[in-house]
């Protein structure tokens, strides 16, 4: 099961990807040319715009300039991390708790966090 934060990353990946694959085709720029022009394949192009490979920053930069336009319109609202909820770090106050107080306050605070994402109470 993936973490609500892998989530948001992944949803992140993919915007870069759609924002990339736009860019290209706005340009009227292949997969290929693309490719060639940054020094990877064409495949690699292809998982990049599809969220599958994620790019690194040197690179979306290089992306960038090919396809005249700015690094940072090739970058999601970051927006897309509003789901996330940051909950503290309990681990350090639960040190010394036995598994069965552990289990209740990880068990709640999971129940918290997926009523503040639906709105509700728990």
């Amino acid at each position: 099961m993936k973490s609500d934060l892998a989530r948001c990353i992944s949803r992140f990946y993919e915007q870069v990807g759609q924002k990339v694959r736009n860019a290209r085709a706005h340009e009227g720029v292949t997969q290929s040319q693309l490719a060639d022009a940054v020094g990877l394949t064409r495949t690699s192009i292809t998982n990049l715009e599809a969220g599958r490979q994620h790019i690194p920053l040197h690179l979306l930069a290089r992306i960038a300039a090919v396809l005249k336009t700015r690094t940072g319109d090739l970058l999601p609202e970051v927006s897309v991390f509003d789901d996330l909820i940051v909950m503290p770090d309990l681990t350090k106050s639960l040190a010394g708790a036995d598994e069965g107080m552990r289990s209740f306050v990880e068990s709640t605070v999971a129940k918290v966090a997926i009523a503040s994402r639906r709105g509700g109470a728990t």
